[in-house]
């Protein structure tokens, strides 16, 4: 489904079927997408250390009402020997987001791939303007893996 250009209201205009079904297109449009936040934790070159907070992200007005519906990390080299594990806490509602964490396995560089898939928290997913977004680092493998970006998808 696309997102058609909106119909322009003409009063005492009778709307046919064809404008109200792309009208209703448009609204399931807005409420499927998804929109993605990519944030670098850790630079490319550094190694992970554990620790909560080691990157913070606001909740702009545009995300408002959504719910977290999209985790991914990758880091640019694979630490070795252990899992490494991330957890997504919304500091404003002093709650963990995720019931299972981010995990990256031994020598991998991407949570898609992880043995554990990580789960969304469905009753600590929701976010609010100006909520505070927390990335934690819990855990990493015994060679520590370097860089690390996360991706958080929001969608209603």
């Amino acid at each position: 489904m696309a997102y058609a250009e909106p119909y322009v209201f003409v009063p005492l205009n009778i709307l046919t079927a064809a404008q109200l079904n792309a009208i209703q297109d448009n609204i399931r449009f807005f409420r499927t997408t998804v929109r993605y936040v990519e944030i670098e934790v850790v630079a490319p070159g550094t190694s992970w250390v554990t620790g909560d907070g080691k990157k913070y992200f606001h909740i702009p007005t545009g995300l408002n009402g959504m719910n977290l519906v999209y985790v991914h990390a990758f880091d640019v080299t694979a630490g070795t020997t252990g899992v490494s594990t991330i957890q997504i806490a919304n500091v404003t509602d002093s709650v963990d987001m995720l019931s299972t964490r981010i995990t990256i396995d031994s020598g991998e560089t991407g949570s898609n791939t992880a043995a554990t898939p990580a789960v969304i928290d469905t009753t600590h997913d929701d976010v609010a303007t100006n909520d505070v977004i927390r990335i934690d680092i819990d855990g990493t493998s015994t060679t520590a893996p370097k860089g690390l970006v996360v991706t958080l998808g929001f969608s209603f």
